[in-house]
């Protein structure tokens, strides 16, 4: 099988997201990169396996499968997060957390561990014992043996917090727990239990660190785990590894004691610690330490005696309280489209620390672009995390992500400006502002308030707006009226409705306007540059609920209660059709760029698309659940757009009547569809 797979370089970006920054390297499992999130903007390791590994597991749903034992591992501040595994190519990938500092076996090779001399250096060892032992009983208690426990599946970050990683990769077996009683009896006289976990021998493993019960095959315990990461602690001691296969580690050890190093740097493995090894290596695994804990709890006693004081840490909690975690696996379920979730983690995140700041942004973020929340809202909950972290310079960054993400550049540099000052060095900074100074030319902002004094409160939808070009806007409330954009100042009102106009529409050439008014119900158009009303079009016998003016200003649409369109005529106002087959109201209309067809869709949950010419009906496109709020005709007329109440969209094809695609918007229960659709390609 070829092993030209995944072949990535420095700069490449894939599925415009991850933009690989370095290549880590490869192995026997596959390749290893490290990528840039650009969403998230966070550093990922990504674990490509070679299509033999994939394989050897009986395929990709397998060992989509098996790595999935890593991500529901959970969380823990000793072992690497696995966010989730993805296929690009066919080919399934693991995207994991990136620990900066390298593995242990890097820094056994490049002699970081031994820095500052043997007292210095055994602190270190010992500190990195019990933290690599941490990682180990968590994973236990999650009913998880590693099974090829080394060195390399040992990361550092570069403040030296151990985190054990590749938990289940073309290693996963199935576990059985066994509740196996314990010598002491209970107050009741009933032998106490203990859990214990066993696997089917037979998964990877890495000989030079292999139990016995590994090597034949036979049924694992966690003890296997402990075996490998004793034989791990010796090469810490050692500097290198000078045996072979794991089953030969406690004559290795023996061995290690009797020649001893000629590194100065190196430590003397204190008594004690050769005793616990011992212990570690007998050839019966129930003689072994009972797990994990144990071992830790003995090594920390081992520190204080050796170094003269108490172990500095206590045993951290399980990872389900550490905000930072549980905010990286949040967003890492956006990518996968399970946004419920991602919010579900995030809440979680913010119980633990009410103003995390990473997860309060992510959180309100995602809320304000599913449009749960509005701008106000958006900025308040990042300013709110900001005022508790007014020195720190990373809470008024994400305000000032907050505003380029709702267009607001100038708020942006504004802020970016004054972190600048003092973080002139910082990547981040100087990255956002250039971002935000390139989108000034385009970017929004508030310039004017404008106070509507006749607007009725208890209307659910007083005031409608359109923009006529950058100097002017268009009110539609109890009257029409036009208002200077950077002043607000009034221009002109338009007199003479029939009753309130509520909703208009505003032609490409700016030169007309189409109101709507509902007491009665009827259309009227207006010229926009001499502020009269050229016509009225009311013959519908019910409420008038949409309307549409052509690009050339020849033909208006309406759509009613009445369940009918009607095609108007602009210059003369008589009605040139009415369309008739909906069984309920027409909720949303639209002519086609070439005025020969219209589409009309309704809360009978069905879209029609009709001849101008003829009035005929030539197709009904039947597979919405909720009433159309909204729909577009592509410039060529070969496919249709549509978003109904339920949050839904459908992409349709003309000729066939045939939906190509479904898009859930979540929890938007209306979708307005405002895309003109040019160069389709289905595949």
């Amino acid at each position: 099988m070829s092993q030209n797979f995944a072949q990535w370089n420095v700069g490449d970006v894939i599925l415009d997201l991850y933009k690989v920054t370095k290549f880590l390297g490869e192995g026997g499992f596959g390749k290893v990169y490290k990528v840039r999130h650009t969403g998230w903007n966070i550093d990922l390791a990504v674990k490509i396996p070679k299509p033999e590994v994939v394989a050897k597991v009986g395929g990709v749903k397998n060992f989509e499968r098996e790595a999935e034992t890593w991500v529901n591992l959970g969380l823990h501040p000793h072992t690497v997060s696995c966010y989730y595994v993805r296929r690009i190519d066919s080919t399934p990938m693991v995207f994991a957390e990136y620990v900066a500092g390298g593995s242990l076996h890097d820094w056994i090779k490049n002699r970081k561990l031994y820095a500052g001399g043997a007292i210095a250096s055994l602190q270190r060892i010992l500190d990195i014992a019990i933290q690599f032992a941490w990682g180990l009983h968590y994973a236990h208690e999650q009913e998880l043996i590693h099974q090829d426990v080394k060195p390399h599946n040992v990361m550092m970050t570069l403040e030296g917090v151990v985190k054990v990683t590749d938990f289940g990769l073309a290693n996963a077996q199935k576990v059985v727990v066994l509740n196996l009683p314990v010598g002491k009896k209970g107050q009741d006289g009933v032998p106490g239990k203990q859990k214990t976990l066993i696997v089917n021998g037979g998964g990877a493993m890495t000989p030079a660190y292999c139990s016995p019960e590994q090597a034949n095959r036979k049924s694992l315990t966690r003890r296997t785990d402990l075996w490998s990461w004793a034989l791990s602690v010796l090469e810490i001691f050692q500097g290198e590894l000078t045996w072979s296969h794991g089953t030969v580690a406690a004559e290795a050890l023996e061995y290690y004691l009797e020649t001893g190093t000629d590194d100065p740097q190196l430590p003397h493995m204190p008594v004690q610690l050769v005793h616990l090894l011992r212990r570690c290596f007998r050839e019966n695994a129930d003689e072994r330490p009972h797990d994990m804990l144990e071992v830790a709890n003995e090594l920390q006693e081992i520190y204080q005696q050796t170094i003269g004081e108490d172990y500095p840490q206590q045993q951290p909690k399980a990872g389900k309280d550490y905000a930072d975690s549980l905010n990286n696996r949040a967003a890492s379920l956006l990518d996968l489209g399970k946004t419920s979730e991602a919010l579900q983690l995030w809440e979680k995140a913010l119980q633990a620390q009410p103003r995390h700041p990473e997860s309060t942004y992510n959180r309100s973020l995602v809320l304000w672009r599913l449009g749960m929340i509005n701008d106000d809202t958006l900025v308040r909950d990042i300013k709110s995390i900001e005022q508790y972290n007014h020195e720190d310079w990373y809470t008024k960054y994400l305000l000032s992500r907050v505003h380029i993400e709702r267009g607001d550049c100038c708020a942006a540099i504004e802020i970016l400006e004054r972190i600048q000052e003092e973080e002139a060095q910082n990547q981040e900074v100087k990255a956002a502002l250039e971002n935000a100074e390139k989108h000034l030319p385009h970017s929004s902002r508030l310039l004017s308030t404008f106070e509507l004094l006749e607007v009725d409160p208890n209307d659910a939808n007083p005031v409608d707006i359109t923009y006529t070009d950058n100097q002017y806007t268009l009110f539609t409330s109890p009257s029409l009226e036009l208002r200077k954009v950077d002043t607000g100042r009034s221009l002109a009102t338009f007199g003479g409705h029939m009753g309130s106009a509520n909703t208009q529409f505003v032609s490409k050439d700016q030169q007309f306007a189409l109101t709507l008014s509902h007491s009665p119900s009827a259309l009227e158009l207006w010229d926009l540059s001499t502020r009269s009303c050229l016509r009225s079009f009311w013959r519908h016998l019910s409420r008038i609920n949409s309307m549409y003016l052509s690009a050339d200003n020849k033909f208006a649409l309406s759509g009613s209660n009445d369940a009918t369109v009607k095609l108007w005529d602009i210059a003369t106002g008589s009605c040139l059709h009415t369309l008739e087959g909906h069984k309920s109201p027409v909720v949303a209309v639209c002519l086609s760029a070439d005025n020969q067809f219209v589409l009309s869709g309704s809360d009978d949950e069905t879209l029609k698309l009709w001849k101008v010419q003829t009035g005929r009906c030539l197709h009904t496109f039947e597979g919405h659940t909720s009433c159309i709020s909204s729909m577009y005709l592509s410039e060529d007329n070969q496919f249709i757009l549509s978003g109904s109440y339920d949050g839904i969209i459908k992409l349709w094809e003309v000729t066939t009547g045939r939906c190509l695609r479904t898009f859930d918007c979540g929890k938007c229960k209306q979708v307005a569809v405002y895309v003109l659709l040019r160069d389709i390609h289905i595949e």
